[in-house]
């Protein structure tokens, strides 16, 4: 037999619909949106904890949104949507849904809602663990961004707050008129995001952007009429990621700091030489626990070994200075975990055996200089 078609749908069939439906895009979707709208929900615009609100599940997230568009469920329903609750873990509610926000699988769409969510948060959430998570967050998301290809505005301050609106309206304008006329809409859209990417926005503003383009390529992404709010999507993203990470080095906790620079060695790997001499040589005056950040300076000289040597200067000079630098930091006697970090980078950068022990590496450095004084003081 074929399949046949009922004469009609039952009521209860009709009422489930929505629901089947919902349950289908929880397995099949993933949910990076229904993220971003607790992580707002979490807080207020300057990043403090909010107690009242409507956070929500998957499931009810899908299913809100699904009858917000097909007006299911009559006022009633409609109205209890809109009821704000008590939430009674705020801070452990916003790093739950920062995690899941990560694990949430990234294409260019997902790609911006992270951006702007964790460059958001990274610096302005008020919870250390938080903050924490959003920038290494934005360390795994940076290579997808491919920052190496942002655009460099020209120098310049960056807009005001009411020339950054003036900007978003017209972008909605110009969003406006191509739903109404393609042929006509797409050189004003095309016209608005150039006008955009060539500013040198500040993170502010660029969030402000990014979420404006993040809503209005939600519904539809588009074909070639859109490419131009794809792009501007993408470079805001781009710009958001860098000055997030740059603005997170400035944090004052350690811990947040050594998440910084972990994550700008993998976004900037050509700055990873600088990077690291800053995180061993900063004094980091007014930092929380700046051990923190030397710390995993070392680790990473373990991980990766030496940073490129730059142009214009001799392999083995550069090698020697690091080697210099880690002795220094076996001198200085910090701390127990320096000295055995130091040790673990100066084995991973020389390529001697690993041993833990400080006074081998001092009296090995000893021997290696002492030997062309000895030259030099020899007679002709």
């Amino acid at each position: 037999m074929g399949l046949t078609r009922s004469s009609g749908p039952s009521r209860a069939w009709s009422a489930l619909a929505p629901l089947c439906l919902a349950a289908t895009l929880v397995s099949a979707c993933h949910l990076a949106p229904a993220k971003v709208w607790n992580l707002e929900q979490l807080h207020t615009e300057d990043g403090s904890p909010k107690h009242r609100g409507r956070v929500q599940g998957d499931l009810t997230y899908l299913l809100t949104q699904t009858f917000r568009r097909t007006n299911f469920g009559g006022p009633e329903f409609q109205a209890e949507q809109t009821k704000e609750k008590r939430i009674k873990d705020p801070l452990g509610t916003c790093l739950e849904n920062v995690v899941e926000l990560e694990r949430c699988e990234s294409d260019e769409r997902v790609a911006g809602l992270q951006a702007a969510a964790f460059a958001w948060l990274a610096v302005d959430c008020t919870y250390l663990l938080s903050r924490e998570r959003c920038v290494l967050a934005l360390g795994e998301l940076a290579p997808k961004l491919e920052l190496e290809k942002a655009i460099v505005p020209a120098a310049g301050d960056a807009p005001t707050s009411a020339a950054v609106k003036a900007l978003f309206d017209e972008l909605v304008t110009a969003v406006r008129a191509l739903a109404e006329s393609p042929s006509l809409g797409t050189p004003a859209l095309v016209a608005a995001c150039e006008r955009i990417r060539a500013l040198p926005l500040d993170r502010a503003g660029t969030l402000r952007l990014l979420r404006a383009a993040n809503a209005m390529l939600s519904a539809d992404e588009g074909g070639d009429e859109r490419a131009a709010l794809r792009a501007l999507r993408l470079e805001l993203a781009r710009r958001a990621t860098t000055l997030a990470l740059v603005a997170a080095r400035a944090d004052s906790q350690g811990r947040v700091r050594a998440a910084a620079l972990e994550a700008s060695v993998r976004a900037f790997p050509a700055q990873r030489a600088e990077l690291l001499r800053w995180a061993l040589e900063d004094p980091m005056e007014g930092v929380l626990e700046p051990e923190e950040i030397s710390l995993r300076a070392l680790a990473l000289l373990e991980r990766y070994g030496l940073p490129p040597t730059p142009e214009g200067v001799a392999p083995a000079e550069f090698a020697r200075a690091w080697e210099e630098r880690l002795v220094t930091l076996l001198r200085l006697q910090i701390s127990g975990p320096h000295s055995t970090a130091a040790c673990r980078a100066l084995a991973k950068i020389t390529g001697e055996p690993t041993t833990l022990r400080p006074e081998i590496w001092l009296a090995r450095w000893r021997a290696q200089n002492s030997a062309p004084k000895a030259a030099a003081d020899a007679p002709q």
